[in-house]
């Protein structure tokens, strides 16, 4: 008896070995997976951490040139838009200085004018103290005409 407990046990003792050996395996085997999901997870996040990099870079880049060119825009813009504002300045100026001329032009032949119209009022003046002068004498005329008419008739 002794021997076949021997034997059971001997055999106990290999069938759980087995049965460990098999665990230790599918353990070995799992833990290979998961190595393997791990080395590919970190390939994976690598790989996109270098293209988020190559994306910041290009985006900075991108970013640094469009500024540039906005403040390049930018100033060419505001030299046009000063430009114009002198031309104009220069324009109105050169209307004003124009139309102070103009305006002292007016201003001499109103005077002009004015005096024209002074000498005219007096000639005018003159002319009817000479319309009634004569008027006058033309009364006297033909009452005098009247007195030899009626001096003749008599």
């Amino acid at each position: 008896d002794l021997r076949r407990d021997m034997n059971q046990l001997h055999k106990d003792q290999q069938d759980d070995h087995a049965t460990l050996n098999r665990f230790v395996t599918d353990l070995n085997d799992r833990h290979l997976a998961l190595h393997k999901a791990h080395a590919d997870t970190v390939d994976n996040l690598s790989s996109t951490n270098d293209q988020l990099s190559n994306s910041k870079q290009d985006l900075e880049t991108a970013l640094n040139q469009n500024v540039a060119t906005l403040k390049k825009d930018l100033a060419t813009k505001a030299k046009e838009a000063n430009d114009r504002a002198d031309g104009v300045e220069r324009h109105h100026a050169n209307v004003a200085k124009e139309s102070s001329k103009r305006m002292n032009t007016l201003e001499l032949r109103i005077s002009g004018v004015q005096g024209a119209c002074g000498e005219h009022k007096r000639d005018l003046t003159k002319l009817r103290e000479e319309v009634n002068g004569l008027t006058v004498k033309s009364a006297a005329h033909d009452v005098d005409i009247n007195k030899v008419q009626s001096d003749a008739n008599k």
